[in-house]
């Protein structure tokens, strides 16, 4: 009975090493293929570093990304005109004044004269399709000379 059980137990015992084994080397592969989808500018060194080293740059490359991406989804949001501020109003990130919504509905122009300039900003909401061909014909069939779109 003894010789019985200690076969079991051997057996196990190389089954839980072989399993460990078989574990040890598939974590090794993936992490030297995470190592591999870190672009080369992100990485620090060119010397071989641990496997330690490796998940510490993923962390901080994901970190990164992350923060890239919130701050291409505002820069998204303030150019769409859909961000808002810490009260739920929409606003522009610049002077905090309100964006045109489809709410209220009517476009805002800023008209500001500098002697021979005739300078018109025309602000709509990201729903609102204004042709521009219409906005600058009416000043130019009054022969003026549009220089920047």
């Amino acid at each position: 009975m003894k010789s019985c059980s200690g076969s079991n137990g051997s057996s196990s015992k190389v089954d839980r090493k072989t399993v460990e084994k078989n574990r040890r080397i598939h974590m090794k592969n993936l992490c030297f293929k995470l190592g591999s989808l870190i672009p080369k500018e992100d990485k620090n060194t060119k010397d071989p570093i641990s496997q330690h080293d490796h998940l510490d740059q993923a962390a901080t490359y994901i970190r990164n990304l992350k923060a890239r991406i919130e701050k291409l989804k505002q820069r998204k949001n303030r150019a769409t005109g859909t961000c808002t501020d810490t009260d739920g109003e929409p606003r522009d990130g610049e002077g905090g004044r309100e964006i045109p919504t489809e709410e209220n509905g009517l476009p805002v122009v800023e008209v500001m004269h500098r002697d021979p300039v005739l300078e018109v900003v025309l602000i709509t909401g990201p729903r609102k399709k204004f042709m521009l061909y219409k906005v600058i014909g009416s000043p130019c069939r009054r022969r003026c000379r549009s220089c920047e779109c």
